[in-house]
């Protein structure tokens, strides 16, 4: 489960040496930069959104958002935003986010090229995980090779989810049929490039 949210950091803050709109009182009022962004997990800043401003008064304690400002505290605002760049942490999600696209892109690269060469030089009791269908998984494992041809004895069951295959493996030996089914070693490859065969275990 993922879960996301907003959050703000303080970025600078500045004093106005006007007075404070509320209590009329001179130098109190402090005006604050914050940039929002977006979050996961309550902690990991996933990118940016708007910067917002508040100010507050030490003495009346008033706290107002941007958009109630006044034209003076507008113009402490606006330089504020003037002088200040979106921090480089906020796209911090982001980047983690590419860096495991990126991870996961590299590692089934090299699963398929294993599963390639695993194909090409089939041995007997390998075990291929078969896509029949939309939520239908099984097993098959190679029984003997005459030539480019392999055979293998079907599972004797199915299921309806990838990560059910993991149980159909721990059934055993004696859950294989006797069964036998051949196919040629470039239609097994054509299987994998086609996401038939999802791996091969050996």
């Amino acid at each position: 489960m993922i879960v996301y949210g907003t959050d703000k950091a303080a970025l600078k803050s500045t004093a106005y040496s006007g007075k404070c709109v509320n209590c009329n009182t001179a130098g109190s009022v402090q005006i604050h930069l914050f940039q929002k962004y977006a979050q996961i997990f309550w902690i990991i800043p996933l990118f940016p959104l708007k910067k917002v401003g508040y100010s507050q008064c030490s003495n009346c304690k008033q706290v107002l958002d941007s958009t109630q400002f006044d034209s003076i505290y507008k113009m402490g605002y606006d330089a504020l935003r003037t002088g200040s760049r979106t921090p480089v942490w906020s796209f911090s999600g982001l980047a983690i986010i590419a860096v495991l696209v990126a991870w996961i892109m590299i590692t089934v690269k090299n699963n398929t090229e294993e599963n390639r060469k695993l194909i090409s030089s089939p041995k007997k009791g390998d075990i291929y995980e078969i896509k029949l269908g939309y939520q239908e998984y099984t097993l098959i494992r190679v029984s003997h090779l005459v030539e480019d041809t392999v055979y293998f004895n079907p599972h004797s069951y199915q299921t309806n989810k990838i990560t059910g295959l993991s149980d159909l493996k721990r059934k055993g030996d004696e859950a294989y049929t006797e069964e036998i089914v051949s196919l040629l070693k470039g239609e097994l490859l054509a299987k994998l490039e086609s996401k038939e065969i999802l791996d091969v275990e050996r």
